[in-house]
């Protein structure tokens, strides 16, 4: 053990340095609501929290599957992590960034291990980095972006160290296919790096070894993708198609010139520039030309041309992907450790790199420099906080216990916070937890399908998302079936944009309902013979709607496949000829991409 620490004392001290500075001169001074546990990184860990507790990846406690997070890595990690400890989001994020902080120091000193004072460019990235909000605010944010801040520098590390020692380690492709996946879209990033590095290593070695590693990695993130596919039914997780992102469609409006796309790209692409440092790079261009005057050395280079593919990838990303959902610059925060890497190598490769008051005069600028530049753009609101909807889940959950409604399924657009418990199922308004909200596209069939079969017991609506779902807020079926239990105010004073949480009237306490009778009866019994017993007294109604039985059951799912009743729900179902809808809600969970069918016959259905 004192081996390990006496050989690796700079990088540890490095690490250390990189905490406390971030703590000490960012975090303290910042408060954690612009910054801390964004909603959006709890909903990765909802469905973690979904995989561990029911068995599947999904939000919702009854089903269904659903890809609704961007993160696998994160996803992994809290996987593992949860299943071990029970560890809630909150505790979590405050792990994560601590020992990504730690880890992104430990790496970032390794470049500079062998230079003089070299614990010097640590003070400099780190100073830096803290005066960097976007940067600073999602490496604590909870999200994933700690995760790719310490991967994406680990795998500038390893190609670097491959092309300095002239040796190839076969083991480290582990990292860099886990670098490929702490994003979907990290592949983008990666890929251009490893094609670099295998031309590179070609062209100085004579060669493929590089070629091969290269090929290692993406043979296992094709794997993985397709282990996606036969998942959920779908490579791309679902948030691509609720936030509209379609490469293809994107790289056909590049090609053909597409005008106000290009335009409306530029405006984030600058937008990516400015909050993430890169505005640094030209001047520490113009410092190389100016005062670099020695060969390079090949591993130096290699670092050059490493970092500027990740600027391209990265700056160009809104090219490519389109509007990053809450902040341009949310997806390309690495840009920032990897400018702040470029800007040290520069120093360090100066012609008066080994006069030790010059470097440090430099690194004294660029701290400055830094200060100065956290003043022209300082904190701001990062969008999303927890706290927010704890409220809502609160209120939810008050509302349920008071109807006495067990695991109510409720509708809001914030999947985070209030699915991450488990206490609800969800029809998540906001698209990324119920694909169906996003793939049933008609106004008319949305509300046939909201109203008439989903019927969520709890309703929520806030901000813009009470224009995006006026159509629902206002209709006759909505003033009919619910009522509020919170006063109802209207987003920016406009009288068809609602805002407040609705309680469906069949579903209070004191309901007469069939649904009410029915779930009172499976509460206080939930057993085969209540279940037969409502369908048969369904058939000698006139309604031959079983929804409200469906519905009913899938609050008590996780019950009955404990209780070992689950199968011979599904055979009654079946006996009774279940529509397709009941079997969507009773399978869900266990059927790849079970929304598609249910999709098609809302889409396919003549509104009168």
């Amino acid at each position: 053990m004192l081996t390990f620490f006496s050989k690796r004392k700079i990088e540890i001290i490095s690490g250390l340095i990189f905490i406390i500075m971030f703590f000490l001169l960012g975090y303290l001074l910042i408060n954690p609501e612009d910054f801390f546990a964004r909603d959006d990184g709890v909903i990765t860990m909802s469905h973690a929290r979904n995989f561990v507790d029911h068995g599947f990846i999904g939000v919702s406690p009854s089903g269904e599957r659903v890809l609704g997070f961007s993160a696998p890595l994160q996803f992994i990690i809290y996987t593992i992590v949860y299943f071990i400890t029970r560890i809630n989001p909150f505790v979590y994020t405050i792990f994560q960034t601590v020992i990504c902080t730690f880890f992104l120091g430990y790496i970032f000193s390794k470049f500079f291990k062998d230079a003089k004072f070299g614990l010097i460019y640590s003070v400099v990235c780190a100073f830096s980095l803290t005066r960097i909000f976007t940067f600073l605010g999602w490496h604590a944010s909870g999200m994933e972006n700690a995760l790719v801040h310490v991967f994406f520098i680990w795998v500038v590390y390893i190609l670097y160290n491959f092309v300095k020692k002239n040796k190839i380690n076969y083991y480290y492709s582990i990292v860099i296919f886990l670098a490929t996946i702490v994003r979907f879209d990290s592949i983008y990033h990666i890929a251009p790096l490893l094609i670099i590095f295998s031309i590179y290593w070609v062209i100085r070695n004579k060669n493929i070894k590089a070629l091969k590693f290269s090929l290692l990695v993406g043979a296992v993130w094709v794997l993985f993708m397709l282990s996606n596919y036969l998942y959920f039914g779908s490579i791309l997780p679902h948030t691509a198609a609720e936030q509209n992102i379609d490469v293809g469609v994107n790289i056909k409006k590049i090609l053909s010139l597409d005008f106000n796309y290009l335009k409306s790209s530029w405006v984030l692409i600058v937008n990516i520039i400015k909050k993430t440092g890169l505005l640094l790079v030209p001047v520490f261009l113009i410092l190389t030309v100016l005062f670099d005057k020695k060969p390079i050395k090949k591993e130096t280079r290699f670092i050059y041309i490493i970092c500027f593919s990740l600027f391209v990838t990265g700056a160009l990303n809104p090219l490519i992907f389109g509007m990053t959902r809450i902040d341009p610059a949310r997806t390309v925060t690495f840009l920032s450790v990897i400018v702040m890497l470029f800007v040290c190598f520069v120093i360090k490769e100066m012609n008066f790199r080994k006069v030790i008051p010059h470097t440090i005069i430099v690194s004294i600028l660029v701290c400055i420099a830094m200060g100065l530049y956290s003043l022209a753009f300082p904190v701001y609101y990062l969008g999303y906080s927890t706290s927010m909807f704890e409220t809502t889940r609160n209120t939810f959950l008050s509302a349920a216990e008071e109807n006495d409604i067990h695991r109510a399924t409720v509708s809001n657009p914030d999947l985070g916070i209030v699915s991450w418990y488990k206490q609800f199922n969800i029809v998540d308004l906001g698209g990324l937890g119920s694909p169906l909200i996003t793939y049933i596209k008609a106004d008319e069939r949305m509300i046939l399908f909201y109203f008439d079969y989903m019927a969520p017991d709890l309703v929520e609506v806030h901000g813009h998302w009470s224009k995006r779902y006026s159509f629902l807020l206002n209709s006759d079926l909505f003033k009919q079936l619910y009522m509020p239990i919170t006063e109802v105010s209207y987003y920016k004073d406009n009288p068809k944009q609602p805002e407040g949480i609705w309680i469906r009237k069949d579903m209070m306490i004191s309901s007469m309902s069939n649904e009410r009778l029915f779930y009172d009866k499976l509460k206080n019994n939930l057993s085969l013979e209540n279940i037969e017993q409502e369908f048969k007294l369904l058939q000698e109604s006139d309604s031959k709607n079983s929804a409200y039985i469906s519905r009913t059951i899938y609050k008590f799912i996780p019950e009955l496949k404990a209780q070992k009743l689950f199968n011979g729900t599904i055979d009654i179902f079946e006996n009774y000829n279940a529509s397709e809808f009941d079997n969507y809600l009773l399978n869900s969970s266990k059927k790849a991409a079970a929304w598609k069918p249910i999709a098609k016959l809302f889409n396919d259905y003549e509104t009168p």
